[in-house]
């Protein structure tokens, strides 16, 4: 909730600021900063302090370190903007630009810290992942699709220059001829913009088809038809596998984990293996309910259940045999699975044969 009202004072502070045209932060938003990072601080040594090896070394070690990074960052926010609010009123005029441009810079990175509440949301944590997950992907389709772009570019700029040349330049005729494709960069941004909806293809083919040949109007028609019904869906189909690909390998995480507290819930011992008894008495429960759940099985299935998963026939499960076995049991049976099956039976077959033929008749 802090985290909230934080991100919202931010955003109050900057229009605030915007409206009235003010150059240094007022009085009453520079307490409310001191205010949250003392807040952030205390929350951070408590953090510490209850566990200092699960803080730098658990599994959420990165985004412990985040958030001390973010504190830090915040405390030298509140640092320097006192320190240019004073400079100020002891010496008006005298602000170093440089500085107030450095504390929005830093206070940009203060709203990344709006992403703890949104850690919170199942949802909204998967979307944010998927996202990471599809920028290596997304980071190689554009860069074929900016190589792509410069060539054609280098193609389009050299012919219209050509033609512009042996033309009269101040003709009206070829003045959207160098606004389009008057420079490489000019040709690349009117190339871009085709694909992505800034500007109408027909405005940048129209000048082209009036001044030049057919194979300059021909080659655009080439990259878009390219662009827009091959690279463009290839790019979405990579990303959208991504996102999918991190989606299961996020609930496969989470599914490690939910079985790992089920059976530390049931095994109260302190043999570290769990008997039928211990399986039987947990079946009701809400979190077996859930564990049948997800791996697809019927609750009434649980003996059965126990003596799949009890693969030694000792009458207990240990740890690793419960996670395996769980693991194993979730969705269809996989052709890996099938072979091996068939391969069993078939070894049993064999030696069923040598058996009844080793019988004297």
């Amino acid at each position: 909730m802090v985290i909230v009202i934080n991100a919202f004072c931010l955003g109050l502070e900057t229009n605030i600021m915007a409206t009235n045209l003010l150059s240094t932060t007022p009085e009453e938003f520079i307490r409310l900063g001191w205010a949250f990072c003392g807040f952030f601080t205390l929350e951070m040594v408590l953090k510490i302090s209850a566990n200092p090896s699960r803080f730098f070394l658990g599994a959420a070690w990165t985004m412990n370190l985040l958030d001390f990074f973010l504190m830090a960052l915040q405390w030298l926010d509140v640092v320097v903007t006192v320190h240019t609010a004073d400079k100020e009123n002891s010496d008006a005029g005298s602000v170093n630009f440089n500085i107030m441009r450095s504390i929005r810079m830093v206070r940009l990175v203060r709203i990344v810290r709006s992403y703890r509440v949104l850690r919170m949301l199942g949802e909204v944590r998967a979307i944010i992942w998927s996202v990471g997950t599809c920028l290596k992907p997304l980071l190689g389709a554009l860069l074929v699709l900016m190589t792509l772009i410069y060539l054609l570019a280098v193609f389009l700029v050299d012919t219209c220059n050509s033609y512009r040349v042996a033309a009269d330049i101040a003709d009206e005729g070829f003045e959207q001829l160098g606004t389009y494709y008057g420079s490489l960069e000019r040709g690349m941004l009117t190339l871009w913009q085709i694909i992505t909806g800034g500007m109408d293809w027909a405005v940048a083919v129209n000048p082209l088809m009036d001044h030049t040949g057919p194979v300059p109007v021909f080659v655009v028609f080439c990259y878009i038809a390219f662009a827009l019904l091959a690279l463009l869906n290839v790019i979405t189909g990579v990303c959208v596998e991504s996102a999918v690909k991190r989606v299961k390998e996020d609930k496969d995480n989470y599914l490690v984990q939910y079985v790992r507290g089920v059976f530390k819930r049931m095994e109260t011992s302190g043999t570290g293996v769990i008997t039928w008894d211990d399986f039987q008495s947990s079946v009701n429960s809400k979190d077996m309910k859930e564990l049948f759940k997800a791996i697809d099985l019927d609750i009434s299935e649980a003996h059965c259940v126990f003596k799949i998963l009890d693969l030694d026939d000792d009458g207990t499960l240990d740890a690793d045999e419960f996670l395996s076995g769980c693991l194993r049991l979730r969705g269809a049976a996989k052709a890996l699975d099938v072979l091996v099956l068939m391969r069993e039976i078939r070894s049993m077959q064999q030696q069923l044969v040598q058996q009844l033929q080793s019988v004297p008749s």
